[in-house]
């Protein structure tokens, strides 16, 4: 873990904990701007949580088991276990009297249906987690445990600590808490948990790292860490913290692994835009019951889904362009309804990571999602509202503020790159690559090539 020479507001607050946000000034501009949106965020939401109460109060209920239903949907997916969230509400709906039945019998279905119990458990789990806010409860280590056996079910490792070395996966080099120190480690946990105060989101992010980090159990780690995660801001009227396997996945797991190294920032940040971004989606007229009759954004569907078919298409060409020309492109992320409907409307609160670009080994350039430019506006003779694809570079430069940059140098590059990728469902010619006030519409091959070209053509070995 890094250590400061000089002592922060935040190393108070996180006192107690392996983490720290590091004293220069540039850290602590980036977690204060980050608290700052947080705190507009959680007021925004205060409001939105007011007038949803206001306005559902006879369908409350319905409506707070949607929104479980998404998290438990979401949370799933990001351990690729993939459930479709319409299949999710009607295994909830028509399996209703088991979750709020004895738990020996809803535990018990794991046996006949394990398929069927990864919905019901985690649901029933943060119906549990919902009941502790209720009463203003922080749970204890071994209540923790009993959470963790509710996730799993009635199998030999549910609720009980590792008995062996684990790994993460993705991560082999990640070493995590020794099995013989986990019962220590978990009450530290609890114990700063429950005497935490002040910033609800940092904290909410602690607990997740911390817990990610000990990997205190054989499986259902990272589903019971976001349990967690919202419990906590949920205790401060955070909207909640859907993490979005199209949207998130790659992100998340970086920030993950730099709170390995105790660098928390980059999984705040990312729970920041989360919860702003679900916020919004949140504040939408008729939101409440949209998501109960399960027509949130049904407008976008179709267009969506012609946009993410040619998503599709286009990245298998990219990657075949790539692999031809010793480069390998590892897509991080598509979008999700939601983000794809921020984009749409030009809300950066959309943006992701699509794929990373490895160059000689390296991961020298991101492709993330972002709302179209004013340039593409002013160029294109078409009426769309479709997201754009982004290119940034590997910052090399010491003391860089994160790893990859839009503002790069391309002196060393032999081919023009291009300024913004814009798909186009239903054409044609699917992708249109414009260079600062130029664009041109390509079969996905076509676009492909010319991009792979650029990225991996250099005067230089990198």
């Amino acid at each position: 873990m890094r250590r400061c020479s000089s002592m922060t507001d935040t190393e108070h607050l996180l006192a107690g904990s392996p983490y720290l946000v590091d004293a220069d000034e540039t850290s602590q501009a980036r977690y204060t701007k980050a608290r700052e949106k947080a705190d507009s965020t959680r007021a925004r939401a205060r409001d939105t949580n007011a007038r949803i109460r206001a306005e559902a109060e006879s369908i409350l209920g319905p409506y707070l088991a949607v929104t479980r239903m998404d998290l438990v949907a979401e949370s799933n997916r990001i351990e690729g276990i993939e459930w479709d969230p319409h299949d999710v509400r009607e295994a909830v709906r028509r399996h209703a009297d088991l979750i709020g039945g004895p738990e020996h019998a809803l535990t018990e279905t794991v046996i006949a249906e394990p398929k069927l119990y990864e919905v019901l458990g985690l649901y029933r789990a943060h119906e549990i987690a919902d009941s502790w806010l209720a009463d203003e409860h922080v749970p204890r280590a071994a209540e923790i445990r009993a959470l963790h056996r509710v996730i799993l079910g009635d199998i030999r490792t549910a609720g009980a600590y590792k008995q062996f070395e684990n790994e993460i996966s993705g991560r082999p080099d990640h070493r995590t808490t020794p099995p013989h120190e986990v019962p220590r480690v978990m009450l530290e946990l609890a114990d700063w948990w429950g005497a935490s105060a002040g910033d609800s989101l940092l904290t909410s992010t602690v607990i997740h790292a911390w817990l990610a980090h000990i990997h205190p159990f054989e499986d259902g780690n990272g589903r019971l860490a976001r349990i967690l995660a919202n419990l906590e801001l949920s205790r401060s009227d955070y909207p909640p913290l859907i993490l979005r396997a199209q949207d998130d996945r790659g992100e998340y797991y970086a920030a993950l692994q730099a709170s390995d190294d105790g660098d928390i920032l980059p999984l705040y940040e990312l729970f920041e835009r989360a919860i702003r971004r679900q916020s919004k989606i949140m504040a939408r007229p008729q939101y409440v019951q949209d998501i109960i009759n399960d027509r949130l954004l049904a407008s976008d569907q179709q267009r969506f889904a012609l946009w993410s078919a040619t998503l599709q298409q286009f990245t298998e060409e990219l990657k075949a362009e790539m692999h031809d020309a010793g480069g390998d492109l590892r897509v991080q992320g598509t979008l999700s309804l939601p983000a794809f409907s921020l984009l749409t409307n030009r809300d950066p609160d959309g943006n992701g990571w699509y794929a990373k670009v490895f160059v000689n080994g390296e991961a020298e350039w991101l492709l993330w999602f972002g709302y179209r430019s004013d340039q593409w506006v002013d160029l294109s003779t078409r009426d769309d509202d479709f997201p754009s694809i982004f290119l940034s570079r590997r910052d090399r430069s010491d003391g860089a503020l994160h790893p990859y940059t839009r503002f790069f140098d391309t002196s060393d590059l032999t081919q023009p790159l291009p300024d913004e990728v814009h798909l186009l469902p239903a054409q044609a010619r699917t992708v249109c690559l414009r260079r600062r006030f130029d664009a041109e519409e390509h079969r996905p091959h076509e676009a492909a090539r010319i991009i792979t070209r650029a990225l991996t053509s250099t005067r230089r070995s990198l």
